[in-house]
Formats: structure tokens, sequence, C-alpha cells
């Protein structure tokens, strides 16, 4: 893991400390987001994995985040 990818799990960590519950909202496909998220093994520490593809309006609207 990179100490990039290091730092992301240390502030994931950090939140899951503070007891807040974590969502991902992305513009990439959906099998992009997991893929991404299964290879760094963080796949099971989001609880809601929100892809534009899934919206009807992607970029620069909003749309992503109202479910995440």
């Amino acid at each position: 893991m990179s100490w990039t990818m290091a730092g992301a799990g240390r502030a994931l960590s950090l939140c899951e400390g503070l007891g807040l519950r974590l969502a991902l909202a992305s513009s990439s496909a959906p099998a992009i987001i997991h893929a991404v998220l299964d290879r760094l093994g963080f796949a099971e520490r989001f609880e809601v994995v929100c892809s534009a593809a899934d919206e009807a309006r992607g970029k620069p609207h909003p749309d992503v985040y109202l479910p995440a």
C-alpha cells in the first residue's frame, strides 16, 4: 500500500474511532469503485457507496451526494 493509501486508511480509522458513519460518493462507475475498495481492503468500512452513474445527473450536479 502506498503512503497515500496508508494515509487514507489512517483517516478512515480516525473517523471510525470517532464513531462517524462512512459513506462514499464518486462519479466513477460502480464496478471501478467496488474493485478499488476491494483491492485496498476498504469495502467493508463504508455503510453506503454511491455512484453518479446511478443518478439522473452527474457532475457538476450534487445528486450523487444525496443518497450518501
